[in-house]
């Protein structure tokens, strides 16, 4: 399937974690019972995780706290992708625009100068093939006579009829009439100086299609992506390379995992609520939580809350449904954690045979989630993300 990557555990544990429980992050925990086995416990060196994409990694997140999430635009796509597409576009990793013939491995030739970008989804029903979805990229062009290029290009690339967009004279628009088997599409780019914004919407049951309200739902993705630009401040072209990928010592905070297949990041709170199955519940938490950051080491993924009281409200709000337990036995706390909230596999049942275990905890301002391969290393795992928050409180 094109584009389509495994999600960082960031985004996998906003799918995977909750629990039913509320925690208290004001009892005492003895840390020298911890047994935290080989694992850091005092920050880590993450300079030797760098890799060259870093930088272009962190632009494409600058901007994605400052790209819309469809349901803030419009509140019948209250649901997320169920599939773990890429959402972070570099010019390592462009774009794919479907039937321009245009292949991901010659996006730089074929439209030059692509710096970074975000992709967000959208769903009027939990499965896509039940109703209308959307899909939208928000792409940083090194030029707006770039970013005119691109738009240019891809358009003419794409088969079907025009359409007008209203408001938007200068947008760029095909559609796809109804056909057996792929249903309607509407497909449209609009250049706003330097940044190339566009949306697709997908309609595979409507008969007959309904262009005009998909008309209607690209203006009101347009007008809000263009009413958060003004807060979205461009790195210089020169100093993306060298931008730093940790906030706050957050990610050398966090567990890391033995595999580094994703290059570990700390990610905008919108990024992460784009990136889930349900983000209207997750985004309300957050914005509860006044949650800002969030660490993703693969090993851990460690949540930034407003403050103490707030951290325990947002495990709370994990607990509460807005995360899914399917595959996962009912929790119990760790052995030296009370506070905690640990999750076993239902060994019972093959279809979660890939779930492993993993334990939610709270400490000060931040929530962690962190998973193992068995259920005593992810007790390890956890003491020593207990200890690495603990130590630098």
């Amino acid at each position: 399937m094109r584009n389509a990557l495994a999600v960082t555990l960031a985004i996998a544990a906003i799918f995977s974690s909750a629990c039913g429980d509320s925690q208290d992050s004001t009892t005492t925990i003895d840390i020298t019972k911890l047994d935290s086995g080989n694992y850091p416990t005092s920050p880590i060196d993450i300079t030797s995780v760098r890799t060259p994409q870093s930088g272009a990694i962190r632009e494409a997140l600058n901007i994605a706290a400052h790209t819309p999430i469809p349901f803030e635009y419009d509140d019948r796509f209250a649901y997320g992708s169920i599939f773990g597409y890429r959402q972070r576009v570099t010019a390592d990793e462009p774009p794919y625009f479907e039937f321009t013939g245009i292949k991901e491995r010659d996006f730089a030739n074929e439209v030059p100068g692509l710096v970074a970008g975000w992709r967000t989804f959208g769903q009027r029903r939990q499965w896509p093939t039940l109703g209308r979805n959307l899909e939208t990229y928000t792409l940083r062009f090194e030029t707006s006579d770039s970013a005119r290029n691109a738009a240019q290009k891809l358009v003419d690339r794409t088969p079907g009829d025009t359409y007008p967009i209203p408001g938007h004279p200068a947008a760029l628009t095909k559609i796809l009439g109804q056909d057996p088997f792929g249903g309607a599409k509407m497909r449209s780019w609009l250049v706003h100086d330097d940044i190339l914004i566009y949306m697709q919407i997908d309609d595979p049951v409507s008969r007959p299609p309904d262009f005009s309200d998909y008309s209607n739902i690209v203006k009101k993705f347009y007008d809000k992506q263009i009413g958060l630009l003004p807060n979205y401040h461009r790195t210089p072209l020169h100093d993306i390379p060298t931008l730093p990928f940790d906030i706050d010592g957050m990610l050398s905070r966090t567990i890391p995992s033995e595999q580094n297949a994703n290059v570990p990041q700390v990610y905008p709170a919108r990024a992460v609520v784009s990136s889930t199955k349900r983000p209207l519940d997750i985004s309300r938490a957050f914005e509860d939580a006044g949650v800002d950051y969030v660490s993703d080491a693969r090993g851990a993924i460690v949540y930034r809350a407003r403050d103490a009281k707030a951290a325990d409200r947002l495990s709370a709000a994990f607990g509460g449904g807005a995360h899914d337990l399917t595959g996962l036995m009912p929790p119990t706390p760790h052995p030296n954690i009370p506070t905690s909230a640990c999750y076993a596999v239902d060994i019972e049942d093959e279809t979660y045979s890939n779930l492993r275990p993993q334990c939610r905890i709270v400490v000060g301002r931040y929530v962690a989630r962190v998973v193992g391969t068995n259920l005593q290393d992810t007790y390890q795992r956890t003491a020593a993300q207990y200890k690495l928050l603990a130590n630098t409180e």
